[in-house]
């Protein structure tokens, strides 16, 4: 009974509207933003970056992260139970640029409008909207550069510092935007939090620096913390005939996010062919039968390099896995796995992966590890459905891309129809143009130690 009152406040809270109703907006609003991201084909697919470059960008978003001390109906418009006026989700820039966690925060009115303006520098920097629970404090923004500075970099950087409650919690500095993209669609900043953060702080967010222009860009306002947060300790471990082992310690679960502690030793029986990697599949499963992907973003806490090395040999690691809670649910899946992909090195630190491809059309076969046929497409919804012919053990499905314009779709949530796989994308407006991807990999699932986790 807890369990179904947490579900339905977290699913509903101050719009009055059904649930199964508000569970197929959430759904679908989330794939119109996936929708609205055009990937590089090129930059996110192709080239898989080795350690060097991935532990920089690593190590660069630890350190740019402050640390607290340990339907239609609903389009139209919601008030945000936070204060400050009715807006459409569909203007946040959590919802056009944050995870599936934030998406679904501002979906469901849970950020707060604030809407506030500081110009210094002749460079004006508009604080837009906040969103606190005890993982994280995110504020989005938007920079109205000038021209000078503008035309001078295309990334940015900025120098913050936090107050909370009138004391400082030191600084902080982020990086790597682009400066086109801040202006015209904007960012977000993020500030770790904790169960003991204050739940209704005065908050000062000053900004010292913008591009290594130094100014005074200061912002007062207040936040209501988001309430829920469940944990869970010592949760189960799993180990197989092999030797393999994997266990979930630690868990807790805010509106925005899932975050696990992890152990995992691999033991292998033969030295793994170049180019093999370990990864996590973590899906949620949702209240309306469908199981919903999700990319975690994995921080390590034992040999940090080994995590992004090839695991040619035996690999013990302990590491947190954050997941955006894109859907309301307390269900989730994760088992570890290693893909082996075949391609070529392009650059000191990239490699470019053999394509196997086909046309988005019915019919179509993928000769992959688990071969792939098309049985159906429907695409008469707000949504794109594939049926899929497959006896593949993980939820590794094709991508969707048109390469004239650049853009790439992936898999939102898929549940078993019979003998078929009911893979659900974003809306496809053309799918004349488009081509069915995947990459030439072989993959070693370790089933055995598959965990679930109910909250």
């Amino acid at each position: 009974m807890e369990k179904l009152q947490r579900d339905i406040k977290s699913m509903v809270d101050n719009v009055a509207i059904p649930t199964d109703k508000l569970n197929k907006t959430v759904h679908t609003a989330i794939s119109h933003a996936r929708k609205q991201k055009k990937h590089s084909l090129f930059n996110r697919q192709h080239v898989m970056v080795s350690i060097a470059s991935t532990f920089v960008l690593v190590i660069a978003a630890i350190l740019f992260a402050t640390n607290y001390p340990k339907s239609s109906e609903l389009a139209e418009g919601i008030t945000s139970k936070q204060g400050i006026g009715h807006f459409s989700y569909t203007d946040s820039i959590f919802y056009a640029v944050g995870d599936d966690g934030l998406k679904r925060m501002a979906i469901e009115g849970k950020v707060k409008n604030l809407s506030l303006e500081s110009e210094d520098q002749k460079i004006k920097v508009i604080l837009k909207e906040g969103f606190l629970d005890s993982h994280q404090m995110a504020l989005s923004y938007r920079i109205e550069f000038n021209d000078e500075v503008a035309s001078a970099l295309d990334n940015t950087t900025i120098e913050t510092e936090l107050l909370v409650d009138g004391i400082s919690n030191g600084y902080s500095g982020f990086g790597g935007m682009k400066t086109k993209e801040i202006s015209e669609k904007g960012d977000i900043f993020y500030f770790e939090t904790s169960n003991g953060f204050p739940t209704n702080p005065e908050l000062e967010i000053r900004i010292h620096s913008i591009n290594e222009v130094e100014g005074n860009w200061s912002f007062t306002f207040n936040l209501q913390k988001e309430e829920e947060y469940l944990t869970k300790s010592n949760i189960t471990s799993r180990e197989d005939d092999s030797g393999n082992y994997f266990s979930v310690n630690n868990a807790y679960l805010t509106p925005s996010k899932l975050v696990l502690n992890t152990k995992t030793e691999i033991t292998l029986k033969k030295a793994m062919p170049a180019n093999s990697y370990l990864f996590m599949s973590v899906v949620a499963l949702g209240p309306d039968g469908y199981i919903y992907l999700s990319d975690p973003l994995r921080q390590y806490s034992n040999d940090t390099s080994a995590s992004y090395d090839p695991i040619t040999n035996d690999r013990k690691i302990n590491e947190f896995l954050e997941i955006p809670r894109g859907i309301s649910t307390y269900s989730y899946k994760i088992v570890p796995y290693i893909a082996t992909y075949k391609g070529e090195k392009v650059g000191e630190y990239e490699y470019k992966w053999n394509e196997i491809t086909s046309p988005f059309s019915q019919g179509a076969i993928l000769e992959t590890d688990s071969r792939i046929k098309v049985a159906e497409i429907k695409n008469d919804t707000e949504e794109t459905v594939v049926y899929y012919e497959t006896d593949t053990l993980l939820p590794i499905f094709p991508k969707i891309i048109d390469r004239e314009n650049d853009i790439m779709l992936d898999a939102i949530s898929y549940k078993k129809d019979g003998k078929f796989i009911e893979v659900t994308y974003p809306k496809i407006d053309k799918p004349e143009s488009m081509e069915l991807l995947m990459y030439e990999a072989t993959y070693k699932v370790f089933k055995d130690l598959e965990i679930g986790i109910d909250f």
